[in-house]
């Protein structure tokens, strides 16, 4: 589900960290002291894969433990294949998968 109205909470606090790696690529997020956009997190992590895809993103908790995860699978090039979402147990939620249609 693409719910725009959390990218909209999202904008009303862009200040925070960031950490970058030396890719350039965000790997950090960090609300810090920050009003939490209500959803109860303080931050994400993020992962890439060795063609610099993004591969995992983590929400984290106010005390820094991960709360739920996306982890990203490819199929040729570019085009996602599926997302598998997990709980903060590890344990599998739901999976989105993804066709594409060729002209």
């Amino acid at each position: 589900m693409n719910d725009l109205s959390q990218l909209d909470k999202f904008k009303k606090y862009p200040s925070g960290h960031y950490q970058y790696n030396p890719q350039g690529q965000l790997m950090k997020f960090d609300k810090g002291s920050y009003p939490s956009v209500g959803d109860g997190t303080s931050g994400r992590t993020f992962s890439y894969d060795e063609f610099n895809r993004l591969k995992t993103v983590n929400q984290l908790n106010k005390k820094g433990i991960v709360t739920a995860s996306y982890s990203i699978t490819y199929s040729d090039g570019d085009r996602i294949e599926e997302v598998k979402a997990y709980n903060g147990k590890e344990e599998l939620e739901y999976t989105v998968k993804y066709e594409y249609t060729y002209h």
